[in-house]
Formats: C-alpha cells, sequence, structure tokens
C-alpha cells in the first residue's frame, strides 16, 4: 500500500511539474529597449503597448522593459536589435548618420505640418518603396515628431536677415537648413541644450513644439518663429530582431500585427506639440509665422537642402529618377493626410 501511495504522490509531483514546464514553454518573453526618459511620453506609449499586448496575449507574451537608454542608448539602438542585444528598440534615424540612406528622405524640410500627418507619411512611405534600410530587422511602425520650429533666446526670426551671425542648435539636415538660411549651426545633444540656451552658448535652436514643455525650452525661450512651410521633422522606428520575430508563435504575431502602432504614435507626438505650445504660451513665449513675402525665401532655402540630398544620394548609386519619385510620393502623401486630418476634425 506504502508503494502504491508513493508512487501516486509522485506521479502528481511528475505532472504538476509537467503542467509548470509546459505553461512556462507556452510563455514568450520579449525585451524592449528605449532612449528615451522614462517620465517622456514616448516612454509611456512604450509602457502602454507592452500592457496591453501582455493583456490581450493572457500569458503568452512577458515583456522586460528597459527605459532610459539603460540597455541600449539611441545611437547604438539598431545594432543592438540586430545583435540581439534587445528584442525590440525605439531611436531615431538621426542618431546614425548614413545608416538609413532612403528613409533619411523623410527627414528633409518638405513641408510636414505636423507630427500625425508625418506619421502617417511615414508609414506609407516604406509600405510602398520597402526600403533595403529595413532589411535586417523587421520594422514595426515609424512615427515622427513634429516640425522642427526656430526657437531663440532674446530677438525673434522672421526673415532672412535675421540668420546672419546667429548661432542656433542643430545637426543633420538641420544644420544644413540653417546654413541655407543664413545662420550658423552648432550640434548639441538634446539633454544639454537647456544649458547651452540658458548660458547663451547658442542663440536658439530648431525644436519642436513638444520641447517647450518635456525639455522645459520655455524657460530659455522667448520666441517661436513657426515654420511648417518647410516644415522638416525627425522620423523614429520601432523594430524588432528579425530571428525573434521570426520564431514568435502565429498566434502572438497576430497581437503585434493587430495592435494600432502607427496611430497611438501619431495622437501621442500630435498632443504634446498642443500641449508643448499651450505651455509656452502660459510661460509668456511669443509665436511667430514667416512673413507673406519672406515665404518663397525661405521655400528657396530649403530646396538647397532637399537639392543636396538628391545629389548626394545619387552619387551614392542611386538613380536620379527614383530619388525625386520618393520626395514626389511623400508631398502628395503630406497632400493627402493633411486634408483627411482636417476632415476628422482633429486640426
Amino acid at each position: 500500500m506504502k508503494k502504491i501511495v508513493s508512487t501516486i504522490i509522485s506521479l502528481v509531483i511528475l505532472s504538476t511539474f509537467c503542467l509548470f514546464g509546459v505553461a512556462e514553454s507556452q510563455t514568450t518573453t520579449i525585451k524592449v529597449s528605449n532612449y528615451f526618459p522614462v517620465t517622456a511620453e514616448q516612454s509611456k506609449m512604450c509602457e502602454e503597448f507592452i500592457k496591453s499586448i501582455e493583456a490581450s496575449g493572457k500569458g503568452k507574451v512577458k515583456f522586460s522593459y528597459f527605459g532610459g537608454g539603460t540597455l541600449n542608448t539611441a545611437p547604438k539602438m539598431m545594432d543592438g536589435v540586430i545583435q540581439g542585444i534587445t528584442d525590440i528598440g525605439l531611436s531615431n534615424l538621426a542618431y546614425t548618420p548614413g545608416r538609413f540612406p532612403i528613409s533619411d528622405v523623410l527627414n528633409l524640410p518638405l513641408g510636414f505640418p505636423n507630427a500625425w500627418v508625418a506619421t502617417q507619411v511615414a508609414n506609407d512611405f516604406v509600405e510602398k518603396f520597402k526600403p533595403k534600410d529595413w532589411d535586417k530587422v523587421h520594422l514595426i511602425a515609424l512615427h515622427s515628431c513634429g516640425p522642427k520650429f526656430i526657437l531663440t533666446r532674446k530677438k525673434p526670426i522672421t526673415r532672412l536677415e535675421d540668420f546672419k551671425g546667429v548661432t542656433l542648435r542643430g545637426y543633420g539636415y538641420e544644420a544644413d537648413l540653417i546654413r541655407a538660411l543664413g545662420g550658423t549651426p552648432r550640434g548639441i545633444s538634446m539633454p544639454d541644450t537647456y544649458d547651452a540656451l540658458l548660458k547663451g552658448v547658442v542663440e536658439g535652436a530648431t525644436m519642436t513644439l513638444e520641447s517647450l514643455k518635456q525639455w522645459r525650452m520655455a524657460e530659455v525661450t522667448k520666441h517661436v518663429t513657426e515654420c511648417s512651410e518647410i516644415g522638416k521633422v525627425e522620423v523614429f522606428y520601432l523594430i524588432m530582431n528579425k530571428n525573434k520575430w521570426n520564431s514568435l508563435p502565429a498566434d502572438v504575431k497576430q497581437l503585434f500585427n493587430e495592435y494600432p502602432f502607427r496611430n497611438k504614435f501619431a495622437e501621442v507626438w500630435y498632443r504634446i506639440d498642443q500641449e508643448g505650445k499651450d505651455y509656452g504660451e502660459k510661460k509668456g513665449v511669443k509665436f511667430y509665422s514667416i512673413p507673406k513675402d519672406e515665404l518663397p525665401k525661405w521655400q528657396s532655402a530649403a530646396q538647397q537642402v532637399v537639392e543636396n540630398y538628391v545629389k548626394n544620394t545619387v552619387s551614392a548609386g542611386y538613380k536620379e529618377k527614383e530619388v525625386r519619385e520618393w520626395i514626389s510620393f511623400i508631398k502628395q502623401r503630406i497632400t493627402y493626410w493633411e486634408k483627411k486630418q482636417k476632415e476628422s476634425g482633429k486640426n
């Protein structure tokens, strides 16, 4: 009898172990890395999709989240995902110049009016042209901040002559645009920009409206020139390690495919720009538009940046016809989504 009881107990323990083992093996663990500070709205967006997918998965997927660049910094995010240091990563195209030769076209001053439109256009672009930039990873979605405006400390900039002798924080195509407009660019990291403005190292910066609140720029700048007519944005990416994606069960892949990353990020970026402007107005920041008689000059300067991109991209081996097709498509989709946004009452 003792042997029978002992055998039954052993079988129960073994069965329980096997059941837990099966349950454990059915749970997919995914590491997510994001360089934004943990308090930033973009970080909250990451936390939101993590909670949502975990809840929908009902135990099938579990995330390990690393915010604030603790696992991968922004410039190292792409390599970190490719190498499997992290499974999912969020970063910005501009942090690795030359890494995304085709997708970089989205960072040109092409007249993006706001973040909502820019995010829709960016995703349309990669769906249409399928750039090889993303061949080594699984691209979940692109998203975009709003257009970079001109924030200054002491005096507003509304005419080209106002740029003369003025140093503005800017890098990449921003720096090219500042030069074309007649100013002097200086590359300064985002976290260091506040102090640079406070100490007068630079007279201003090209930044988004959301920076007035999230990065406290309303404390160190008093004037904002809104220039969406030559709107230049920064495009961000959310990517997954390709081997990790391929290894996911079909039902877990479906959870990602069904989650509205594109629209969620579009709404967040658009909202925080609005909040940034409201905050700036409360802090006494003054807002300006480009005078009508000045606009053609600013647009001509922006076109110089575009033409330099075309020239450099063609020199790198791409055909001029296809490069101009990318630009034409982006402008068409800007018009399309701007109209859609107005129809929806989002403006």
